[in-house]
């Protein structure tokens, strides 16, 4: 979860530099994350073999089919891609 919010707040900081806002509050939000201690940490043995697993899988697959990996990789980025573009134009078309 605390990657996410990290991951969020650097957006929010790409977005104000694009709108040309006021960048200082965005910056102070993520000097002010502190990164997650031990006692805060929540993830536990069980997350971490299912996510090293499944990365292991992943990269399986990718180094032993690389044409379709790279197919369906260029074509997942694509719909971010284009998803990322459709929100933008129809924000600047709301304004």
């Amino acid at each position: 979860m605390r990657v996410r919010f990290s991951f969020y707040l650097g957006i929010a900081i790409a977005f104000a530099i694009v709108r040309q806002q006021n960048v200082s509050d965005a910056a102070r939000l993520v000097l002010s994350a502190s990164f997650p201690s031990e006692r805060n940490c929540n993830m536990n043995i069980w997350d971490l073999t299912k996510a090293t697993v499944f990365c292991g899988g992943v990269a399986f697959l990718f180094y032993s089919f690389p044409g379709v990996a790279q197919g369906v990789t260029i074509g997942l980025l694509t719909l971010l891609w284009l998803g990322y573009a459709h929100r933008t134009i129809a924000s600047l078309r709301r304004r």
